[in-house]
């Protein structure tokens, strides 16, 4: 049987999808044909189209229909236009992996930052002294719950998320280092992409808050975790080429499918990650959502 497969990039969008249109889009000849994209493409299309197209942009949703489904994920695919996926409906079963290594302080700010409600996994990477569950301020009961697992040695952020991985058993998982700040609600807003059975991994903006130094003025200008404010579909050639695990959700089993993050990276793991998973589907970066990430202490560290 043809058609497109119900759990790959080709499946329906979810119903009540609407799409809104890239900055870099130009429809012309009265929108039968469009100019737009990363990289810069042409699409043309026949009348009956480009009504479609149009009534998209004013607002409608896409439909089931299986022509307007085909014509929508080929502008999302090049990056004509972006989803704008429908509200969450349940709660996503989610666990957050946080890897930490002596900053009790990155690590207090953001378990206070996701609040009582997330299900966190701490690792802590070799701290010394070790962290202990009482540095997981009351994780360990109420609605949420916490873990806390040991590594002996540190072995960096990556090997720290991949020991993680293995005891996670939630079909989301989500990184966030110590010290980046982001709610649990906005998590699972950013959770809501994956009704998309298509989507594997979703980042958002990752920002860094000016503050009185001239390090965090900088970096709140020039952070090279800050994407931008656009949407992009993510990948090389793209707006977005990559996205930091400083603050990402993705589904774990695409995550266990290449074998996670790879150890013998110290740095760049990220990267390495994002652009494997880019084999099992579609990955979005979503800055509506905002992760606030603190300025480097010092110059080396900027450097």
């Amino acid at each position: 049987m043809n058609g497109p497969s119900p759990t790959g990039p080709d499946a329906a969008l979810p119903s009540g999808t609407r799409l809104e249109a890239d900055p870099s889009l130009q429809p012309r000849e009265g929108g039968k044909l469009l100019m737009g994209g990363t990289p810069l493409r042409f699409v043309r299309l026949s009348e009956a189209g480009a009504r479609l197209v149009r009534s998209w942009l004013d607002g409608a949703p896409v439909g089931p229909a299986q022509g307007g489904q085909k014509l929508a994920r080929r502008l999302v695919a090049a990056g004509m236009v972006h989803p704008v996926p429908p509200p969450l409906t349940d709660e996503p079963s989610l666990t957050i992996v946080i890897p930490v290594k002596d900053d009790r302080a990155g690590l207090d700010a953001t378990l206070i930052g996701l609040g009582p409600a997330a299900t966190v996994l701490v690792v802590d990477d070799g701290s010394s002294p070790p962290l202990t569950m009482a540095d997981l301020i009351g994780y360990g009961s109420g609605p949420g719950s916490g873990r806390l697992v040991h590594r002996p040695t540190s072995g960096g952020p990556g090997v720290a998320r991949q020991q993680a991985m293995a005891v996670v058993t939630t079909p989301l998982v989500a990184f966030v280092d110590a010290g980046v700040t982001i709610s649990y609600q906005d998590l699972c807003l950013l959770s809501r992409w994956f009704a998309d059975p298509g989507i594997v991994a979703v980042g958002p903006r990752v920002a860094t808050p000016a503050g009185p130094d001239y390090r965090s003025r900088y970096e709140s200008h020039r952070s090279p975790l800050d994407l931008g404010s656009n949407p992009s579909v993510v990948g090389p050639g793209r707006r977005v080429a990559y996205l930091p695990s400083a603050c990402l959700v993705a589904r774990k089993e695409a995550v266990d499918a290449v074998d996670g993050f790879d150890p013998g990276l110290r740095y760049g793991e990220d990267v390495d990650l994002v652009w494997r998973l880019l084999d099992h589907g579609v990955i979005r970066y979503d800055p509506t959502i905002v992760a606030h990430h603190p300025a480097r202490d010092s110059l080396a560290g900027l450097v």
